[in-house]
């Protein structure tokens, strides 16, 4: 069932349109931070790479991205995110990504099949530029007979790509 909503989701997304809306650019984010900051059972930096469309479908956009870390673990993923403007600087962006997930030296979420949700507050300045805090969750969503999990804490910086700047 949740397989099948998945599928119909990324259908949906992937005719979405990938212009810019008036409002907002496309935004590549930089972030690094803290892999499994949470429980700290095998912590390590991480650094990360990710596509934000600055298309909306509602308030849906597309996103991608990679993440590694000094243990040499790595998570490619494909979702969506949400953007909540609060005010004239600040936005909440929820997002979920399903995606690849290999351990390297590092945790053993049990599992290449991997589930990214989270929450980023951004400060948005001029020319499309934002700074912010990003908290995600990476489990295996129960699929496995083990679900460690982890929780990331990363500092977020994206620049515009298109759109309006």
């Amino acid at each position: 069932m949740i397989r099948s909503w998945l599928a119909l989701l990324l259908g949906v997304l992937a005719f979405a349109p990938i212009t810019a809306s008036a409002g907002e650019p496309s935004l590549l984010m930089l972030s690094g931070g803290a892999f499994d900051a949470n429980k700290q059972f095998d912590p390590a930096t991480e650094f990360g790479l990710q596509w934000r469309g600055g298309g909306r479908w509602w308030r849906v956009g597309p996103m991608a991205g990679v993440m590694a870390t000094t243990d040499s673990a790595f998570n490619a993923y494909l979702g969506f995110s949400l953007d909540f403007p609060l005010g004239a600087h600040l936005a909440l962006r929820p997002g979920f990504a399903p995606g690849y997930y290999s351990k390297g030296n590092g945790k053993d979420l049990h599992g290449v099949v991997q589930f990214r949700s989270g929450i980023e507050a951004a400060w948005r300045f001029g020319q499309g530029l934002r700074l912010g805090l990003e908290l995600y969750h990476l489990s295996n969503g129960s699929l496995e007979d083990l679900n460690p999990g982890e929780e990331s804490l990363v500092l977020t910086f994206a620049l515009p790509v298109s759109g309006k700047r």
